[in-house]
């Protein structure tokens, strides 16, 4: 006799950015946009 056995896993996974140089890695997409953005404008006043 066989017995179906199922198994789920649950994975979280973090999101990064690579840029000049720098990795970026953020808990999410929506943190990571807006470290994006604060790089983003410290570049543009340097």
């Amino acid at each position: 006799m066989r017995i179906h056995e199922e198994k789920r896993f649950k994975y979280k996974i973090n999101a990064f950015a690579y840029m000049d140089d720098t990795t970026y890695i953020s808990q999410d997409k929506k943190q990571m946009e807006k470290i994006l953005k604060t790089v983003e404008e410290f570049s543009q006043i340097t």
